[in-house]
């Protein structure tokens, strides 16, 4: 029996990932929909920087100026709405991520901005690769400088090593998105990881190049041609081969889904455990902006439009004191 993608069904590049890690781990997470019930914080801390960083370089392609204090004041406003709409148990997150914002103000856009010429923040993919698939996903940020086109992929973590300027060859992210880009704008996009350490206790504070690191690939026509086929034939294998484990000790371990996975590969009826620890979760669960997902009230955080309005009256917070 082999499996089938429904008509016009949507992977996201990150469905990829998971699917080459393992099938059967694919299955749990996009057909079957599932979420481990506790959350992960360093998910949590990666979406909101996300959602602040939209926020920003809107400002900026709508003409802020990079490190001016009118720039400052608009995103400490925004940081100070979210903290009044967030429910309790979020605060951690939104404290942490302000804290990392703040370092990227103050001490990183300047170094990598200047100079560049914003044409779309967080550009919505959808694009054909079959007659039944589709790619969808979400660019962070396509600029030019000096007229190259150019699309950055922000990353959060603490594990700087886990990207290098070899390793963009191989990510799949931003090489789909660059053969995506490059299809419908006629050009050749190179490709760009700024990475953003998610630590924030560092006792004596922290050198830049502690911080931040910047990783960047010049592409070729050739090598992004090379790999759409590559992506086109791989969206056939998960059409038409059945879901396999790939069982590895080192990997299996550390999986949300091993019990279960474990369970299952012996016989048992896995219905309660998935009652029990998993939730089920929208398809469009990883594109929800964080705020949504955590404001007090279920209404929609519009930051979409940013308002050039100032903060006005006694503040409490002023997470920009040394810009005033």
């Amino acid at each position: 029996m082999t499996t089938s993608l429904e008509p016009l069904y949507l992977i996201s590049p990150s469905q990829f990932r998971v699917h080459k890690d393992c099938p059967q781990l694919h299955k749990y997470i996009y057909e079957n929909g599932l979420r481990p019930k506790q959350r992960e914080k360093k998910f949590e801390v990666g979406s909101y920087w996300h959602e602040l960083a939209h926020f920003y370089y809107q400002l900026i392609k709508a003409g802020y100026k990079i490190g001016d204090p009118l720039t400052f004041s608009a995103m400490d406003t925004k940081m100070r709405n979210d903290l009044a709409e967030v429910k309790d148990d979020y605060l951690g997150v939104l404290c942490q991520v302000h804290v990392m914002f703040r370092r990227y103000l103050e001490r990183r856009t300047q170094e990598i901005d200047t100079g560049i010429d914003i044409v779309e923040v967080e550009r919505e993919i959808n694009f054909p690769i079959s007659d039944s698939a589709g790619i969808h996903g979400i660019v962070d940020l396509i600029y030019r400088r000096r007229g190259k086109l150019i699309i950055r992929d922000h990353k959060t973590g603490e594990n700087q090593s886990a990207h290098s300027n070899e390793s963009l060859e191989m990510d799949d992210q931003l090489l789909t998105y660059a053969c995506i880009i490059y299809k419908q704008y006629g050009e050749v996009p190179d490709i760009e990881i700024s990475w953003i350490n998610s630590k924030t206790d560092y006792k004596n504070g922290a050198t830049n190049d502690q911080l931040f690191r910047t990783y960047y690939k010049v592409m070729t026509k050739e090598y992004l041609e090379a790999f759409w086929t590559y992506t086109e034939q791989y969206v056939y294998h998960m059409q038409t081969v059945p879901a396999i484990r790939h069982i590895n000790g080192y990997k299996c371990k550390s999986c949300k889904f091993k019990d279960p996975c474990m369970f299952e590969l012996r016989g048992f009826d896995i219905r309660n455990m998935i009652q029990s620890n998993y939730v089920h979760v929208p398809r469009n669960h990883d594109y929800r902006k964080f705020t949504e997902i955590a404001r007090k009230n279920p209404v929609r955080n519009n930051v979409d439009k940013p308002s050039k309005d100032l903060p006005s009256g006694r503040v409490t917070i002023d997470f920009f004191a040394s810009k005033t």
